[in-house]
């Protein structure tokens, strides 16, 4: 049994239910390289939505439930289609305060999947990137999300967008209640959290 397996049982054992996240964070200076010919960016349209809904990919389609109730979506395209969506919370519409609070000028980035037609081609980090420069030149100062502790291919997407770790949240249930321990991570650029993985 796998060390990741041990603590798994144990939190299981433990407590009813539990949630482990890693906040990211985006950064300033990751400006979005510009796209590829063939490739757009753009808020979600009506007309994609009926494209989303007929991929063979239930992630893919299952965004939409966000569009359904109304966060703002960021759809990359190429001249097939919509490729990958991103789904944004204001803070009025945000709902997680108790995994991660985000303050008046802070967006949540709280969903982004990839089509499996176009799986392993760079497309989340690329749209998690121009999505962050659009909102910043909107005036957002900062956006965040948070990942599943071992969602390894999700953690990889925003380091390559160049967003970094700030924070780590642990919430556990016992009975019908939950408690919430959010812990603040020192500040590393990027660039520093690349180097140190490499060590």
């Amino acid at each position: 049994m796998t060390a990741k397996d041990c603590l798994k049982a144990l939190l299981a054992r433990t407590f009813s239910d539990y949630r482990v996240n890693w906040i990211y964070a985006s950064v300033a200076g990751c400006e979005a390289a510009p796209l590829n010919d063939g490739l757009s960016l753009g808020p979600l349209a009506a007309t994609q939505t009926q494209a989303i809904l007929e991929s063979s990919s239930h992630k893919f389609r299952n965004t939409l439930s966000f569009h359904k109730g109304g966060l703002a979506g960021c759809v990359l395209s190429d001249d097939k289609g919509p490729v990958c969506v991103a789904h944004f919370a204001s803070p009025d519409q945000y709902r997680h305060n108790a995994t991660w609070s985000i303050r008046a000028n802070e967006v949540a980035l709280v969903d982004i999947a990839t089509d499996d037609r176009a799986k392993g081609k760079g497309y989340a980090p690329l749209t998690i990137r121009a999505a962050t420069q659009a909102y910043r030149e909107a005036g957002i100062e900062r956006l965040i999300a948070f990942i599943w502790w071992s969602n390894k291919p999700s953690i990889r997407s925003f380091e390559k967008a160049g967003w970094v770790r700030i924070g780590l949240a642990i919430e556990v249930r016992t009975g019908k209640r939950w408690r919430s321990l959010r812990i603040p991570l020192p500040h590393r650029s990027a660039a520093a959290q690349v180097r140190a993985k490499h060590r």
